[in-house]
């Protein structure tokens, strides 16, 4: 029982954080763009879409990510998010360029979350630190782990 309440409580910190991180993420990448590029592949991010460019054959650098930047655009967007769901576009040379949206990872992550915070809530009548109900204890002593009140 205490593992399982170790690991709950360990799962619903590292939900928030990784939620937070995203959500700074897609704050901050309302200004700055942020990508990487191999010879066949390029990754980034701006105004909160995740852009992934695959192409079978070795081609110039379509997204000009080469070997990693950080641009900052011409003029700073007004705050715009795509909560559209993810585009898929196919060129007749084997090249694929999808856009997926951050809310895609942004929303499972939070409803877990939640989910783990809500089942850790503990009973405002039991043991702080088992949770054993000590509705009636009036010895001061927990029963089931022997803890002190």
């Amino acid at each position: 029982m205490k593992r399982r309440v170790r690991k709950r409580r360990v799962l619903k910190w590292v939900g928030l954080i990784g939620c937070v991180l995203t959500l700074g993420l897609c704050a901050l990448s309302q200004y700055v763009a942020f990508g990487y590029s191999t010879s066949t592949l390029s990754v980034g991010i701006q105004l909160s879409t995740l852009t992934v460019y695959d192409s079978p054959q070795p081609s110039i650098d379509e997204l000009g990510w080469r070997g990693g930047r950080i641009a900052l655009p011409q003029t700073f967007p007004r705050w715009s998010t795509q909560f559209g769901w993810p585009r898929k576009q196919s060129f007749p040379n084997g090249s694929v360029y999808r856009e997926i949206p951050v809310w895609l990872f942004l929303l499972p992550m939070a409803l877990a979350t939640s989910v783990t915070w809500w089942m850790d809530r503990r009973p405002k009548t039991g043991c702080i630190h088992c949770g054993y109900n000590l509705t009636g204890n009036v010895s001061g002593i927990c029963p089931e782990c022997g803890m002190e009140m």
